[in-house]
């Protein structure tokens, strides 16, 4: 159905994206004689991504990760939205650095510069924000590597000099349970909200004070450039990725990779400095207008295509 599709459409280029696709994707093209462009979103063989796995699942990646290599000859070229994952990847597919390009993930900002102060209030209003309650923010998926255990004990560490910090997050995931038995034993269940999937992101980023994002690590985070556009001050993990995006105490905090006391530090900072946090924020969306802007990042991929073809 594949090739069928492909002959129907006659593609000047097959662009394949994600993990499963590739396979099959450069099989038809390499049939078919179409040029094949595939995407790196997120670091794929690396040590820490194989720690992230269940053991039973390594051969499996070892496996993929061959055929991958066999198979590589047939890609043209290689968009990565990183520098950090086209580094992590090009050496574990002993890729030429020549052949992978790096094009950052992209947003519309106008869902995250136009939010209606009414629907921020809503909020409040249902989940009992104060004006005098620090609201911390987190969007992720419920995942051991989003570092949400550390951000939840950095929570427990505040508490004893900033008493009213609530943190709520957006997102869903296997790792929920974990959290929440990890919230019981700090007994600080009262001070962390799961949201759950969630659409009004742009609204609940003008409510939140600071943005927390402790990846272990990341691809190219579109949830700290929506941080970006709304303003919002950003304490993000010290990743390579993150060091692509913001500048430490610019544009953003990068807290201390996998350390619960670093992550207060930067809390303890933003609330510190609250002036030079709002500054942060300004810079922050200033940079992502001229970075990330959607209209940008695709004026990248139109030049990228006509010089391909």
């Amino acid at each position: 159905k594949l090739i069928q599709a492909i002959r129907h459409e006659a593609p000047d280029v097959i662009h394949l994206t994600g993990f499963y696709s590739t396979f099959l994707g450069r099989m038809a093209g390499f049939l078919l004689k179409v040029p094949i462009v595939e995407s790196f979103s997120n670091e794929t063989y690396t040590p820490r991504y194989y720690a992230s796995l269940p053991t039973q699942f390594h051969w499996k990646l070892k496996i993929a990760q061959w055929l991958d290599r066999l198979t590589f000859r047939w890609v043209k070229h290689v968009i990565s939205v990183s520098e950090a994952v086209r580094q992590a990847n090009s050496g574990m597919l002993k890729l030429s650095p020549q052949k992978v390009s790096v094009i950052y993930r992209g947003r519309n900002p106008q869902p995250f510069l136009d939010v209606n102060p009414q629907a921020g209030e809503k909020l409040r209003r249902i989940y009992d924000i104060t004006p005098e309650t620090t609201v911390l923010l987190n969007v992720a998926r419920l995942i051991y590597r989003k570092g949400h255990k550390e951000l939840i004990e950095a929570l427990s560490i505040i508490q004893h000099k900033y008493h009213d910090v609530r943190l709520f997050i957006a997102g869903d995931g296997h790792y929920r349970p974990e959290l929440e038995a990890h919230l019981q034993k700090l007994g600080i269940t009262d001070k962390v909200v799961f949201l759950g999937m969630r659409d009004d992101i742009p609204t609940w980023l003008h409510v939140a004070d600071i943005f927390m994002f402790p990846s272990h690590y990341e691809g190219h985070p579109g949830a700290v450039i929506e941080a970006m556009f709304a303003a919002c001050p950003i304490i993000a993990s010290d990743i390579p990725v993150h060091h692509e995006t913001l500048i430490h105490h610019e544009t953003g905090y990068l807290a201390q990779l996998q350390s619960a006391q670093g992550l207060a530090m930067g809390i303890a900072w933003l609330l510190d400095n609250p002036n030079i946090a709002k500054q942060m924020g300004k810079k922050a969306r200033s940079i992502a207008m001229q970075r990330f802007h959607i209209k940008t990042i695709s004026a990248q991929y139109e030049r990228f295509y006509i010089g391909l073809l």
